[in-house]
């Protein structure tokens, strides 16, 4: 079935939407939206409806198309073509991790909340008695921060060896 994608026509300020293009929905592949229990009714997580809701496709021509559905009368069910990443961000909010892997490789890792890392991971265990000092320098030194205090602490010692 051939389904025409919109783009709002925002540019002159006309309500009407642009038609730029089409798909053939039985070519393509489909993901549904993902639904949750909110107490009443199964809702979309993208809406937060139970009567409203979104689904991606990946057309044969490897273009990815939103779709925004609805169950209201006087309400269309609309198409939009979306960015990869868009599509991929998508994908992982509702829950289709396996589609990601398979059309944009494996996922990231989750980031979070927090600075950015500096540098690579080295774990190191300090130990009853070197931790306790490390501590209380960083509390002097770095503004109670241990991996900052450890970071200038070998910098420190690296400096003086290099002086040596």
């Amino acid at each position: 079935m051939r389904i025409y994608v919109y783009r709002s026509n925002t540019e002159t300020g006309t309500a009407a939407d642009l038609r730029v293009g089409y798909f053939d929905s039985e070519r393509a592949q489909y993901w549904n939206g993902n639904k949750e229990w909110d107490g009443r009714n199964q809702i979309d997580v993208n809406t937060r409806e139970a009567d409203r809701g979104q689904g991606i496709y990946l057309t044969a021509g490897r273009r990815w198309v939103l779709r925004a559905w609805t169950n209201w009368d006087c309400e269309m069910t609309g198409h939009a073509f979306v960015t990869p990443e868009e599509a991929s961000a998508w994908l992982l909010f509702n829950g289709h991790d396996d589609a990601v892997t398979e059309h944009f490789g494996e996922p990231e890792e989750e980031v979070g909340p927090g600075r950015p890392p500096v540098g690579g991971l080295v774990k190191v265990r300090l130990g009853e008695e070197l931790l306790p000092r490390v501590e209380a320098w960083a509390g002097a030194h770095a503004g109670g921060n241990v991996a900052a205090a450890v970071r200038a602490l070998i910098r420190r010692a690296l400096a003086l060896e290099s002086a040596l």
